[in-house]
């Protein structure tokens, strides 16, 4: 199973272990965020583009009390992402809803923003995984 880690904010910090295709990301000088987003890929898939823009949830983020107080500080969806060869997000489902429909819109709306790395294809093709998208607040 791959994972993926994006902690947010501080440093900018790239690490990869070719054993666990782990990742994890922080941006220099960003604002602080009130919680942490980690992926979870149900596949161990190499095929999918790395992410190249820093994960943010902003909707999320101004959910967070909600989150902590109504889901003990984790929330989690199911989603299906899909990544056109520009590298741009080109499709977002919610296949398993975080039983928070406000939250599940975030999702989607923040993820329409990430930017992946391009690759060769034909015109029109895309690549697609699902993720789970935890969001720890702090």
């Amino acid at each position: 199973m791959k994972t993926t880690s994006i902690l947010l904010p501080a440093i900018l910090l790239v690490s990869a272990c070719a054993t666990t295709g782990t990742l994890r990301e922080t941006e220099k000088n960003a604002a602080r965020s009130p919680g942490q987003i980690e992926l979870v890929a149900s596949s161990s898939s190499r095929t999918f583009p790395a992410m190249v823009s820093v994960a943010r949830l902003p909707a999320a983020d101004r959910l967070n009390h909600r989150i902590h107080a109504e889901r003990n500080g984790t929330i989690a969806a199911d989603v299906r992402l899909c990544v056109a060869s520009s590298g741009q997000v080109s499709g977002i489902e919610v296949a398993k809803s975080s039983g928070m429909p406000e939250f599940d819109a975030a999702l989607v709306d923040g993820i329409a923003d990430w930017q992946y790395v391009s690759f060769s294809a034909p015109d029109g093709a895309r690549v697609c995984e699902n993720v789970t998208v935890a969001y720890i607040a702090y």
